[in-house]
């Protein structure tokens, strides 16, 4: 099951902070190796439009894989604003694809541009 995480608004325009996460399961860190990230934010939980797609190497570092640390790299997110839903998939080298992360993602209009 996902653990649901939504994110403090964003203003539009503005550098989104790098956050940090460790996947664990029963206390144990769960290894990202060879492994592959995909995030998508979308309007809706079933468009077919994602608004924004980030994965490894765009967007989003495994930065400890053995112990399962990844994170959302800093970027400047310049969508529409209004509410948003994203989930995190990571597919294992397997080929067995896990959701761990989903919510929503609020973008607020900005002033000053």
């Amino acid at each position: 099951m996902a653990t649901t995480y939504n994110f403090p608004a964003h203003i539009k325009g503005d550098t989104f902070l790098a956050q940090a996460f460790i996947y664990k399961l029963n206390g144990a860190a769960i290894d990202l190796t060879s492994g592959a990230f995909k995030m998508m934010i979308k309007r809706s939980p079933r468009s077919t439009d994602s608004a924004l797609t980030l994965t490894d190497g765009s967007g989003i570092t495994i930065t400890d894989a053995v112990n399962g640390a990844w994170q959302i790299d800093s970027q400047v997110i310049d969508i529409q604003e209004g509410t948003y839903y994203y989930d995190v998939q990571f597919t294992y080298a397997s080929g067995q694809v896990s959701t761990y992360l989903r919510g929503e993602f609020e973008v607020i209009q900005d002033i000053t541009t």
